[in-house]
């Protein structure tokens, strides 16, 4: 009869499993950013976090440091930035912007962040983003046009090819109070599932490409 030594020496091991998912995609986000730095040298390194904050996320500059105590901002971006590679780079473009205001000691916003100076409208176009005026936001609505695009075209695929998972979001329960109008002008698209799921996404980020369930594989569209 075998012993209990012998019986624990020839179990198999058990297999791990790599993460296929939010690995990879950190590593490319990681990648852009070193892209971009690359080409702005004073754009700060930062540790990249994903979370539900927002469409684009946000830029913090000391809530990070190394073993040695140095301060290392945060770069977080929000579900929202994660819906298409695209989207994602204009999000990094957005948020260096931010690093070089911070790298050079200058104030780009108010308004605990949220409205945008026109000091940051140059910054940004100096990354390579066009900028917009918002009447609540300041200079925040950023775009990255094609000439943009073209110089990290590399970098957008791999980001393409690592964005490949897009949180559902549902339906609000919530009865709005009297008066009141949804916070954001997003719309509800459906997969081509036979009980479709839904998701939430602005007009503008459904019209850069497809979103694709990972269930039936079918691009979400708008619903009618």
């Amino acid at each position: 009869m075998p012993t209990a030594a012998a019986v624990t020496a020839t179990a198999p091991a058990p297999t791990i499993r790599p993460v296929t998912i939010t690995a990879p995609l950190l590593a490319v986000l990681e990648h852009a950013w070193a892209a971009i730095r690359a080409r702005h040298p004073e754009v700060p390194e930062v540790a990249i976090v994903t979370g539900r904050r927002g469409d684009r996320g946000g830029f913090s500059a000391t809530q990070w440091t190394r073993a040695e105590g140095d301060p290392v901002p945060e770069l977080q971006l929000g579900d929202g930035s994660l819906t298409a590679g695209p989207v994602a780079m204009a999000a990094l473009l957005h948020h260096a912007a931010h690093g070089l205001a911070h790298a050079r000691g200058i104030k780009d916003t108010s308004r605990q962040g949220r409205y945008h100076s026109k000091t940051y409208a140059d910054l940004a176009r100096e990354v390579g983003l066009e900028v917009s005026q918002s009447a609540s936001t300041g200079w925040s609505q950023t775009q990255m046009p094609s000439r943009t695009a073209d110089i990290y075209a590399t970098v957008l695929d791999e980001l393409s090819a690592a964005v490949g998972v897009t949180r559902i979001v549902e339906p609000s329960t919530a009865t709005p109070s009297p008066g009141t109008s949804p916070s954001n002008n997003n719309i509800v698209a459906l997969c081509g599932c036979p009980r479709p799921r839904r998701i939430r996404v602005a007009p503008t980020v459904l019209q850069l490409g497809p979103i694709t369930c990972g269930l039936c594989q079918q691009p979400f569209r708008a619903s009618e």
